[in-house]
């Protein structure tokens, strides 16, 4: 008597064997049983949308275990710690459908592969790519180089309906200079007039925002940022996400993180104290010429079709922006 074959079942069960034997070399398996067992149970339930997944990230110029580990992605943290697994699945699928319908192919390829330049003056450069490593923490990555020095990180996906129904954001759930660049970080503020390096990445993702037509970024807290995990750095952690986030005309949103207008609020020049204002007005201008740069890049060169149009056609670049 032969042996019946059903393709759907076979399919499933290959999906969880690699599941599981990943998590056993890990040694992940037995030490929390419960949540690897709901995992799989939501990996079977969900299947469909697990071999969409599959299919879309088949997509990009990606290789088979980045591609696994993408999928292993929507059955853990992803993000933020304010998003449950279950909610996992459905955003990294927004995620890359977004990229797949408004980045053109040749574009996308370069992100994926060897990153897009999309700004640079004399040295300075900021690249945008397909990260590698923490991709839990963002698909994405805007990359500061000084020469071909990697100086500082930030990291985000497009999710869609976080602040209203349908309305895309980009959600930054990493931000972090490179261990032992501070001297060059240091030398880089000085070049763009005091201005931190990552004010002029976020100049950059504004810049990205915009040209997507993108209304709002959330940056991560740091209670949600899934690298915190040590009680001796919440300190360290603190600085570099609730702190600066408060600096930055942002909205706090009751789950921790932070809410912020794209472009993004100013303080008002007669708030600033007047032996601060020439400074103050140069620190923006530079930023504004990032902004504006990469903005530009995307709605000529990426050739996509674009939702926010040309937000920067009537402006102009004063000392009174």
């Amino acid at each position: 008597m032969s042996k019946v074959s059903n393709p759907l079942i076979e399919s499933k069960l290959s999906i969880l064997f690699d599941y599981v034997s990943v998590q056993i070399r890990q040694r992940r398996f037995w030490q929390s049983f419960r949540l690897n067992l709901k995992r799989l149970i939501f990996y079977i339930l969900h299947f469909e949308e697990m071999r969409r997944l599959d299919q879309l990230v088949r997509n990009f110029p990606l290789s088979e275990s980045h591609r696994f580990k993408i999928k292993l992605g929507a059955l853990s943290s992803y993000l933020s710690r304010s998003f449950s697994f279950e909610q996992a699945l459905p955003i990294l699928l927004e995620n890359y459908t977004f990229i797949k319908k408004n980045l053109s192919g040749l574009i996308i390829n370069q992100i994926f592969t060897i990153g897009l330049e999309c700004w640079r003056f004399d040295i300075y450069s900021i690249r945008l790519i397909k990260t590698q490593e923490y991709d839990y923490e963002g698909s994405f990555a805007l990359i500061f180089n000084v020469g071909e020095k990697k100086i500082y990180t930030l990291s985000f996906s497009f999710v869609k309906s976080l602040v209203q129904e349908d309305e895309w954001v980009i959600y930054i759930a990493r931000k972090q200079g490179q261990p032992g660049m501070l001297p060059e970080s240091r030398k880089t503020a000085k070049e763009f007039n005091d201005n931190k390096i990552i004010a002029l990445v976020l100049a950059a993702t504004e810049g990205l925002a915009l040209a997507l037509g993108i209304k709002s970024m959330i940056g991560v807290g740091t209670g949600n940022q899934l690298s915190n995990q040590k009680e001796e750095m919440l300190e360290t952690f603190s600085h570099s996400y609730d702190d600066y986030w408060d600096t930055q005309e942002s909205v706090k949103l009751p789950n921790g993180d932070y809410l912020l207008p794209v472009p993004m609020l100013l303080k008002p020049l007669e708030k600033i104290p007047a032996h601060h204002k020439k400074r103050t007005i140069m620190k923006r201008q530079r930023r504004l010429e990032i902004s504006i740069a990469v903005h530009k890049l995307f709605l000529t060169c990426c050739q996509i079709e674009t939702i926010g149009g040309d937000q920067y056609s009537t402006v102009e670049i004063t000392p009174n922006t």
